[in-house]
């Protein structure tokens, strides 16, 4: 049923995400598809990665590791972005086509609270433009 299942992942908070790639790789093992790793990343040093190539080596180990232990074909696309806090929705929308996805698994976090009022929410506006079924994953 499913080709290609994209996972956006922040290395910087991947504890976080642990359900979300689960449900993916469990998905693709069910339906012999491939899981891709979707990191967006600025070229100034952040909390996952001091440059751009450090980013991009840490994102394919993750690839590397879940596709050994999980036995599901894993990749991994970097994206750069300017500015990631403003563009990361819209950068997520884009890489659907340019990584050939046709589901999209990711995590979301949990509504209420101050921060929720004054931050959108990256799933909701991936679900909202995406032409691909989108798997929100709290």
């Amino acid at each position: 049923m499913y080709r290609k299942i994209m996972v956006p992942v922040d290395l910087a908070h991947i504890e976080e995400m642990s359900k979300s790639i689960k449900v993916a790789l469990d998905m693709a093992r069910d339906h012999k598809a491939e899981v891709v790793f979707v990191g967006v990343t600025d070229t100034s040093p952040g909390a996952s990665a001091h440059s751009p190539e450090e980013f991009r080596a840490k994102l394919h180990g993750l690839a590397v590791v879940e596709s050994a232990i999980e036995h599901v074909k894993v990749s991994d696309h970097v994206v750069i972005s300017h500015d990631p806090g403003v563009e990361l929705a819209r950068k997520l929308v884009d890489s659907i086509d340019d990584v050939g996805a046709d589901l999209v698994v990711m995590s979301t976090h949990k509504p209420g609270g101050i921060a929720h009022m004054f931050s959108p929410s990256n799933g909701g506006y991936v679900a909202t433009h995406a032409k691909i079924s989108v798997y929100l994953v709290r």
